[in-house]
This record gives structure tokens, sequence and C-alpha cells, in this order.
């Protein structure tokens, strides 16, 4: 045998334990999954309703969205993206249908939300650029 050769292993192990070791705690996977439904107030079409469908892996979040009115041409449904970083999750609603404001003008609709996440309960604001100029409003929702 060689002699040190001990020492030299147990420093390998030693140095290679610290590899496994990260910045910091990563979200919990799975923590936003399920349906959350809910309140919208919109600054441009007035009360409705949210619902996102979310699953979480890491801090990554995705999904889908539908938003409902009294008038039924401000609806919006779509596909959800996002992040989460501690209590604050950041989004981008994307409807599935652009808006078109006219035969050659349209936009995607694209709506960016920001929301504080209270174990069963989501709030937050959001705001998008419509045919209209730019709206906003805030979302309450809770897990069903």
């Amino acid at each position: 045998m060689y002699p040190g050769l001990g020492r030299i292993l147990v420093c390998c192990a030693w140095l290679a334990s610290f590899s496994a070791c990260s910045p910091g705690p990563a979200a919990p996977s799975g923590a936003l999954d399920g349906t959350w439904s809910g309140t919208l107030s919109d600054s441009a079409a007035g009360a409705g309703t949210a619902t996102l469908v979310l699953t979480q892996m890491s801090a990554g979040v995705s999904g889908t969205f539908a938003i409902t009115f009294p008038d039924a041409t401000q609806n919006r449904v779509g596909t959800v993206g996002g992040t989460m970083a501690a209590s604050v999750l950041v989004l981008t609603l994307t409807p599935s249908a652009p808006l078109a404001c006219s035969p050659t003008v349209t936009l995607s609709g694209t709506m960016s939300a920001t929301m504080t996440v209270a174990a069963n309960r989501m709030t937050g604001t959001y705001s998008s650029f419509t045919c209209g100029g730019a709206i906003g409003g805030a979302i309450d929702v809770t897990r069903q």
C-alpha cells in the first residue's frame, strides 16, 4: 500500500461533500399545484372571475388560465408561465388568441402579474397593453 493514501482519500471525500451543497433552499416542487379560483377587478372590463390551473417544478410555474367577465368579448383563456421566489410569484399570462384591434393590427394581450402567496391564497396585481391602451387590475384567488 502507498503511505498517506488514507489521508488523501479522506481529504477527497471531504472536498466532494461540498459539491452537494447548494447556495440556498429551492422552492418546494408542487407547492402551487392545483386549481386556483377567485375574483378579478379589471380597470377596463370591471369585475370578473379568474381560474388558474398551475403546476410547479422547483421555482418554475406553468399552466393555464381562464378569465371571464359579464361582457364575454373581454374573456381570455391561455397559458401561464412564471417563477416563484420566497412568497412572490411572478406570472406571464398569454392568451391563446391575439387581440384584433383592426384588420391590420393585432396585439398579443399578454398580462404580467405579481402575486403574493400565503398558504392557499394568492393576491396581487396585473397589467397589460390592449387595443384601448394600458390596463391593470387586482387578482384574489384561493386554492380549490
